[in-house]
């Protein structure tokens, strides 16, 4: 019988709109920083982009704000980000 790994297990989070919005941008942030290029970048690109959808489907984000936060990401951002933004669009 092997042990189930614990990193690899799903969480459930409870959280409000607001404070979606606040990891998106932190997080955002945080993967706009140039020598933020570690094996873990995939995985919060990941993130990013599912919390983006939350956002979107709750409202909070349109389709019209998320295709202006695109051209920033890719004016003064991350292709990364803005690739993940135009995907969503």
């Amino acid at each position: 019988m092997t042990a189930e790994n614990p990193l690899e297990k799903p969480v459930v989070l409870e959280l409000t709109a607001i404070e979606v919005l606040a990891i998106h941008g932190n997080l955002a942030l945080a993967l706009r920083h140039p020598e933020n290029r570690g094996v873990s970048r995939s995985m919060m690109l990941r993130i990013l982009e599912e919390l983006t959808r939350i956002l979107l489907h709750e409202g909070v984000l349109t389709h019209k704000l998320l295709e202006q936060m695109q051209h920033d990401e890719i004016d003064h951002g991350s292709a990364d980000l803005a690739q993940i933004y135009w995907r969503l669009c």
